[in-house]
């Protein structure tokens, strides 16, 4: 599904070189459940980025869907994060003057899709995370847990190959992070979607069927 060779990202600050990512390496196979743990601080966002195209990283190799990402030009480099990612964060970035569905709706709109087809995508989607009756609601009418399916369903929509999650369960309380574990896990185990969860909860990561530790801006076994 992707692979990182020996991936590095800098940063200068002034006269100073920030060295964030020092050689990472990651392989994930397709339909992987894998979970990256490490410290504030340790790379974990900034290898996130990398992976979902948001960033190129300084020095290194990354080749998703077999075909390395310098091969991209930036029009494919969107095309790319639009159809083959999905993205799921911590703060779910839902437009608060959108409904529920009109923000599930909001990829399939950059792709130009009709009205009436993103429509009956996008319920389709709400209906699989039990959303479907909240379709017309807006995100401050909706609990946490509620406006992270949504999320979740924002990221389906445009059936990526693989969904990206940023400490999805940090902003909510222990059951309801629970519920969302379990609906990573069973989109993983009956759509075989390749998820990759960035966490600091040793909890959420048992859940998970790999587990790599981020230190000092490289990648290990955990």
């Amino acid at each position: 599904m992707l692979e990182l060779n020996n991936i590095t990202k800098s940063y200068q600050v002034g006269p100073t070189q920030l060295d964030i990512l020092k050689g990472a390496n990651l392989s994930v196979q397709e339909g992987e459940l894998l979970a990256i743990m490490g410290k504030s601080g340790s790379g974990k966002s900034t290898l996130m980025n990398i992976i979902g195209l948001l960033d190129s990283p300084t020095t290194g190799s990354y080749t998703l869907n077999q075909r390395s990402i310098t091969q991209y030009h930036d029009d494919e480099l969107s095309a790319a994060r639009n159809e083959l990612i999905g993205f799921v964060f911590q703060s779910f970035y839902l437009l608060p003057r959108q409904s529920a569905l009109e923000n599930v709706m909001l990829p399939l709109r950059y792709r130009n899709m009709k009205e009436t087809q993103s429509r009956e995508q996008a319920l389709l989607m709400l209906e699989k995370v039990d959303m479907a009756e909240r379709a017309d609601h807006r995100p401050n009418e909706l609990s946490g847990g509620q406006r992270q399916r949504v999320a979740i369903a924002r990221a389906l929509v445009g059936q990526p190959r693989l969904i990206l999650a940023d400490e999805p369960t940090g902003a909510l309380d222990p059951r309801v992070g629970k519920e969302i574990m379990d609906l990573f896990i069973d989109l993983n185990q009956r759509e075989g979607i390749t998820i990759i969860i960035i966490t600091h909860d040793p909890g959420v990561a048992a859940r998970c069927q790999r587990t790599v530790i981020m230190e000092d801006g490289r990648l290990r076994d955990a």
